[in-house]
């Protein structure tokens, strides 16, 4: 949501609303779609509950992000967005992926930070409501997500039921680990508003892999070392490939202008920068953890 109002401030006010003219019909005449898509959204109650099914979306997410089918490849600045193709898919599909020259223990423990209340990414959780924390591995919650789109009148606001993760290292199959969410169902489930519409979040999220190697080490015993020389024996990759895959629906002409805008270019933009001063705050959170 929180690039989305980057992608639509970067035209004038008219040009986004003239876009949104374009792109929606009546509210009246979408009713019956937003129910039906509300009815499509998510998984199967319950389903979540698995720690084996959550995994599973982990390694969907991985799958996703390693895929080599990607469209309209953009790269600038040590930054390539790429998307699936707009008409082949119920969401829109977009990643970003790059370089952070920083271990990915650290970019991870970066992340779990930026969920949380006051975070570099608490945007889409600025008005959740916790349904449920689930306490088995790997841990996660269901959130009820809030979202006004100020930036466009008479636009109905979003909400979504999502299960929020963080998946760590040792818990999967091939040296990944970083942050999913994805719409799941839940009984308790609440719009803040009435009249907001439900979007779907397909399997969404942060994929971090250790890209660079090893520090190369001597195969002598070391037996004989001193504190200084097992620093030196650090074999932890000092680079990580750190990749944001999103899948969403925001429904009705909000879906529209999310095409239109990537399109013009200033959907890549928005993210591009996003992804950049995400960089940046890693890399100082870095110089004061990494001592």
């Amino acid at each position: 949501m929180e690039v989305l109002n980057a992608a639509i401030e970067g035209a004038s006010a008219e040009t986004a609303l003239k876009r949104r003219s374009r792109a929606s019909v009546k509210f009246t005449a979408h009713a019956k779609l937003d129910r039906m898509c509300s009815l499509q959204t998510g998984a199967k109650e319950e389903m979540y509950k698995d720690p084996e099914w959550r995994k599973q979306q982990w390694e969907e997410l991985v799958s996703i992000a390693g895929r080599t089918d990607w469209k309209k490849h953009d790269v600038k600045d040590g930054v390539t967005v790429s998307r699936m193709g707009f008409n082949e898919n119920q969401h829109a599909i977009i990643k970003v992926e790059g370089i952070v020259d920083a271990k990915m223990r650290l970019v991870y423990g970066f992340l779990q930070k930026s969920l949380t209340q006051g975070g570099k990414l608490d945007f889409p959780f600025r008005k959740e409501k916790v349904l449920e924390k689930i306490s088995c591995k790997p841990s996660c919650s269901i959130v009820d997500c809030f979202h006004e789109i100020r930036n466009l009148p008479r636009t109905r606001p979003r909400c979504a039921t999502v299960l929020k993760m963080a998946m760590p290292n040792h818990m999967t199959s091939r040296e990944t680990c970083g942050l999913l969410i994805t719409s799941v169902n839940h009984s308790k489930s609440t719009p803040l508003v009435k009249e907001a519409v439900r979007i779907s979040v397909g399997v969404t999220g942060c994929v971090l892999e250790p890209v660079s190697e090893p520090v190369p080490t001597a195969a002598a015993s070391t037996s004989n070392m001193d504190d200084s020389d097992e620093d030196e024996m650090d074999t932890e990759p000092m680079k990580t490939k750190m990749t944001f895959i999103m899948q969403v629906n925001l429904q009705g002409s909000l879906q529209r202008i999310v095409k239109a805008s990537y399109k013009s270019g200033l959907l890549v933009i928005g993210m591009r920068s996003f992804y950049l001063n995400l960089v940046e705050h890693i890399n100082n959170y870095v110089k004061i953890i990494d001592i």
